[in-house]
């Protein structure tokens, strides 16, 4: 209860430049020390100043993604059999830029044979967006729709038939 402000900033002024911790933990510190000011030793330090401090902030370090070579994708694309839909599903992610979410819950109505596109819905931040359909993609693709039509007629005609899945 007897330190103030200067303290705070101190010691949070520490975390970063004595002990290098990241920024989020010096953000939980900071959090921790609003809530025990704010809710435990009330009017220590004035409300106006709570989480008003002059901080040095830790910077994030800059990484260099790792990504694999054309003919690295290429060779482990190889090692999938051409028959399994993990394959089309995969190289769809490849050619499109799909998220696996996206892809997994890819809609026949969203494929645009027409234009070569393939419209996906609801993605990372609830926009949508059109990714370009590879034209080496459409063949196979269209043969997936095709097996998973006459898969749900089957299922349809013994009366287990649910909704079209291109899985």
């Amino acid at each position: 209860a007897r330190l103030g402000t200067s303290d705070c900033e101190a010691f949070l002024n520490d975390l970063v430049l004595r002990r290098r911790l990241s920024a989020s933990s010096q953000n939980q510190a900071l959090n921790a020390l609003v809530f025990l000011y704010g809710q435990v030793l009330e009017n220590t330090i004035p409300r106006e100043h709570l989480g008003k401090f002059a901080l040095v902030r830790s910077r994030r370090a800059k990484r260099i993604p790792t990504v694999l070579s054309p003919e690295e994708v290429r060779r482990l694309i190889q090692t999938i059999d051409p028959a399994r839909i993990s394959r089309l599903m995969i190289e769809l992610l490849y050619g499109t830029g799909m998220r696996i979410n996206e892809a997994c819950t890819l809609r026949l109505r969203y494929i645009d044979f027409g234009r070569a596109q393939i419209i996906v819905r609801a993605a990372k931040g609830d926009k949508d967006r059109i990714v370009m359909l590879p034209m080496m993609l459409q063949d196979r693709l269209a043969a997936q729709i095709d097996n998973a039509e006459q898969q749900w007629r089957m299922d349809a005609a013994r009366g287990e038939a649910r909704g079209l899945c291109l899985t």
